[in-house]
């Protein structure tokens, strides 16, 4: 059974500013929606993923799988691990 969540209600400005008062150290700022990536280290083997598929050289999601394979070094990761993160790229 899928469990339905509630619906999360939008603050105005207004309303923002209203609920720091008094909060000085909080900080309101833009959400950052990127896509969901991730890397691991396979039978020594570098593979790279989106969220729902293997990512090679023709399908890149927005050039993640070339960061990954110019920037990662396989001796650092460890076999098991997963490596998730979000890629940011420009709309």
């Amino acid at each position: 059974m899928m469990k339905k969540y509630e619906k999360i209600t939008r603050n105005d400005k207004r309303q923002a500013l209203n609920a720091l008062n008094g909060m000085p150290d909080m900080v309101i700022t833009e959400k950052i929606d990127g896509s969901n990536a991730s890397f691991r280290l396979d039978n020594g083997e570098l593979r790279v993923f989106s969220r729902r598929q293997e990512l090679d050289e023709h399908n890149t999601l927005n050039g993640f799988y070339n960061w990954v394979v110019e920037n990662i070094n396989v001796r650092y990761l460890e076999e098991g691990l997963i490596y998730f993160g979000e890629w940011l790229t420009k709309h």
